[in-house]
């Protein structure tokens, strides 16, 4: 394991802020141990001119950083009747896919249409860039409303107990679906059946992230420890939303300090 901290930026002069983003270069046995310790793929570094990244990515090295991961404790859901009430009601189809091949283009159509609904930037360079698998076995769970494929999830299971979740997408052309919520419900009871422990979610900024909390056996990367705090999550999540100035910045940091005392 190699750890590094790019020393960007500070004021010191008025108010204690420092800005110094932590990257990492773990080894493939580390990996379970990354994700425990709250490290994230930097999947997206490539877009941006970072001449250190791109370097450690021609040498088929993953790049970490330390961030506000989330998580879900696999074991700690518990398919209920409401659950099942809710995937009925969505109405979807959902089928696991090792290949997507065949289906590429329906997805990354999704997936545009996708980004667009949300107003997200588009990270991935290509199709190939966001099927290729990343880690371990890659699978897809593909959910289809009358015949028509409407959304997606990627799992990359990275060992015997660890998943991730780098990327969901639906097409939003009936929001009454809900189908952000029943994919996570479909992702469980998959994973349930790979016997697998965690599912990690990514790093979870701002009000996009906000209603992970709502999901069973969520759990929050501190700096220190895994979080059940879920009113301090949604805290942050809120007051971040809305930060303009470094006074508000460093406001927040020192009410987040001041409620780990």
């Amino acid at each position: 394991m190699q750890i590094f901290f790019d020393h960007i930026a500070g004021n010191i002069t008025n108010r204690e802020l420092v800005y110094s983003p932590a990257t990492a270069i773990f080894e493939e046995q580390e990996f379970d141990f990354a994700f425990e310790n709250g490290w994230h793929i930097a999947e997206s570094w490539g877009v941006d001119d970072f001449d250190w990244y791109n370097k450690q990515r021609s040498e088929g090295k993953v790049v970490w950083y330390q961030a506000r991961s989330t998580r879900l404790d696999v074991s700690a859901y518990e398919e209920r009747k409401r659950h099942r009430k809710k995937i009925r009601r969505a109405g979807v189809e959902c089928e696991v896919h090792t290949d997507v091949s065949e289906i590429s283009v329906s997805l990354y159509t999704v997936y545009k249409k996708y980004i667009a609904a949300k107003k997200f930037t588009d990270f991935y360079e290509s199709a190939e860039d966001l099927f290729d698998g990343k880690l371990g076995e890659r699978v897809f769970l593909v959910f289809t409303h009358d015949g028509k494929i409407i959304g997606f999830s990627i799992l990359d299971l990275v060992s015997e107990k660890t998943a991730m979740a780098p990327q969901f997408a639906w097409d939003y052309e009936n929001p009454q679906i809900g189908l952000g919520y029943v994919s996570k419900l479909y992702q469980l009871r998959y994973l349930q059946e790979r016997s697998i422990e965690y599912l990690y979610l990514g790093n979870s900024y701002e009000m996009p992230s906000l209603g992970k909390s709502d999901l069973p056996g969520f759990e929050w990367w501190d700096g220190r420890k895994w979080s059940s705090d879920i009113d301090l999550y949604k805290h942050l999540i809120v007051q971040e939303s809305r930060i303009q100035t470094l006074d508000e910045l460093y406001n927040l940091q020192q009410k987040y300090y001041s409620r780990h005392v």
